[in-house]
Parts: C-alpha cells; sequence; structure tokens
C-alpha cells in the first residue's frame, strides 16, 4: 500500500531549478485523481492492487487533486515560478478516463466499446482500444470533443499556464488533435507550447502529428538512438540515420529531447558498467545537439530506477 503525503506547498525548490539552468517546469497532471487502489486478476485467482498516485486516471477535470492543494495554491506556484522566469507546463490527458468516472455510465456513447488494446501494432487498435482497461474516449463524437477542449481550455485561461504536455497522443486521432491544437492557440497564442508524447520510435509516425499543429513532441526516436549509442557503446552512425531525417518535422529544433522519464527505465540503470561516465555522455550530446533538452527529475545527480 501507498502512503501518500501532502505536497509541500511553500515551492521551496525553485531556486534549485533555476540554478540548474531550467527554464520550464513539466509537472504531473494535478487534476482529481482516483482515491481507491484499482483490483486486478492475475488470471490465477488472486487480485492485486493499483494505485493511481500518478495522476492519470482523472476522476474531475476542473479540479485540483487534495493531495496536491487546491486551485489557488496552483496559481500562486505559477506566479512564484513566472517571477523566476520558468513557465510552467500542465500534464493532461485526452484519451481517457478514470475507471469508474461518472461519465462512464451517464454517457455511454462517449467511450469505445472495443476492448481492451489486442495489438499494440495496430493503429486501430490503439486509437480504438481500451488502454491498460482505461475507458476510452471516443473524440469523434463531437460532444466528447468538445468536452475536452472546454476542460483544456478553463485550465489555460485559469491558472496562467504556459503550456500543456499531451499525453498517449498517438491513442487519440489525428482529426481531434488539429481541431485541439488550433483551438489551444487560438485561446492562448502561438508561444502556448503544446508538446506531444508521441510514444514511437519511427521519425515518419511521429512527425505526421505536428504537422497537425502540435508544437512539439518527445523526441522518441532520438531516444532510442541515444541509449543504444551512448548506453550500450552502439554505433554513432545510428545518430546520423536519426538526425537525417529531420526534414520530415515542420522544425526539428522545436523537439523535446531526452533521455530518461516516467515512463522507461532512468538511462543509467541500463547502461552497465561505466553507467555513470555513459551518462554524462549522454547529457553532454543532449544539451547540445538541436532541440529543446528535458531533464527528468534526479538524472542531474545520476539517481537510478527501474
Amino acid at each position: 500500500r501507498v502512503q501518500r503525503k501532502t505536497f509541500n506547498p511553500h515551492f521551496n525548490h525553485l531556486d534549485y531549478l533555476k540554478d540548474l539552468g531550467a527554464t520550464a517546469i513539466w509537472i504531473t497532471p494535478i487534476v482529481d485523481n482516483r482515491d481507491e487502489p484499482f483490483w486486478v486478476d492475475d488470471g490465477q485467482g488472486r487480485k492485486f492492487a493499483i494505485w493511481g498516485y500518478h495522476g492519470y486516471w482523472a476522476k474531475d477535470l476542473y479540479k485540483v487533486d487534495e493531495h496536491l492543494g487546491d486551485i489557488h495554491k496552483f496559481k500562486e506556484l505559477v506566479q512564484a515560478a513566472h517571477a523566476k522566469d520558468m513557465k510552467v507546463i500542465l500534464d493532461i490527458v485526452m484519451n481517457h478516463l478514470d475507471y469508474d468516472h461518472e461519465l462512464v455510465k451517464s454517457k455511454q456513447n462517449w467511450f469505445h466499446k472495443h476492448g481492451g488494446i489486442a495489438d499494440h501494432n495496430n493503429q486501430w487498435w490503439t486509437e480504438y482500444g481500451d488502454l491498460s482497461g482505461l475507458p476510452d474516449l471516443d473524440q469523434e463524437n463531437p460532444e466528447v470533443a468538445q468536452y475536452l477542449i472546454d476542460a483544456s481550455k478553463w485550465w489555460l485561461e485559469h491558472t496562467g499556464i504556459d503550456g500543456f504536455r499531451l499525453d498517449t497522443v498517438k491513442h487519440v486521432g489525428r482529426p481531434f488533435w488539429k481541431k485541439f491544437n488550433q483551438s489551444m492557440h487560438e485561446a492562448a497564442g502561438s508561444d502556448f507550447l503544446l508538446l506531444g508524447e508521441i510514444y514511437d520510435g519511427r521519425p515518419e509516425f511521429c512527425a505526421a502529428y505536428l504537422h497537425e499543429g502540435m508544437d512539439s513532441a518527445f523526441d522518441f526516436p532520438l531516444y532510442y538512438a541515444i541509449k543504444e549509442t551512448f548506453g550500450h557503446e552502439g554505433s554513432m552512425r545510428r545518430l546520423g540515420e536519426i538526425l537525417s531525417q529531420d526534414s520530415l518535422y515542420p522544425d526539428a529544433h522545436l523537439l523535446s529531447t531526452f533521455i530518461d522519464n516516467h515512463d522507461v527505465p532512468r538511462f543509467i540503470s541500463e547502461s552497465g558498467e561505466n553507467g555513470r561516465q555513459k551518462l554524462q555522455l549522454a547529457m553532454a550530446f543532449l544539451m547540445t545537439i538541436r532541440g529543446i533538452p528535458v531533464l527528468y527529475y534526479g538524472t542531474e545527480v545520476g539517481l537510478l530506477g527501474a
């Protein structure tokens, strides 16, 4: 069982981030999240609990989770960051809601009804199947699309944030993203950052979503190449192969480059012998190559983690 603690409300560590050179902070989803465990059957008659501490199981898109504070405290964080010339990017989810969100019963036609994703290599299943069994929203339904757009606009209008990190992009159809991106930029201006998580190693696949008006995306193709080259002593040619496809993107300099994040094992944990030295090489590359470098918390001190 996970013990949950109240977030420190005093923002004591903004100076630490500022001293690292951070110009923006991307934080976990802050919307009201599932409190109870979700029980999963292991197929052998035993059940175990999964806790939604991560924020990706939303139960109220207009409320701050009580473990993090309230809307006033979040506004204070944004103001404090802005006072130090740092922007705040909020993580939001357009693909799904919590397992037993009230809309699952009251708006049954708002969700796909195909069951879990049967083939993750099939784009139809990726978009229309339930990710981890979560209720999969049907963004082709105009009511659903408007519901998600209105909720997102509410956050940018009421909090002064500077961008959204868009979760599970490839699990939602591109027509919705085109409408969403246009709506957000109309509401907030062209300098409001829309950063997509397109969890795929193919540049041509990732680039297609950026042509729908998204400003940036996590550079997963380059991530895999960095991991192979610096982490596993692979050929530098692999980096060249990925960078040679930069012309596929509207502007490759706006891609968000990284070497680890919350969805993958930490770089240093998979690098084997001389992992710290490999991490330093990878970081030097990350900070000097094209793109916007994204530093995952703890990487700056070589934190281990699977």
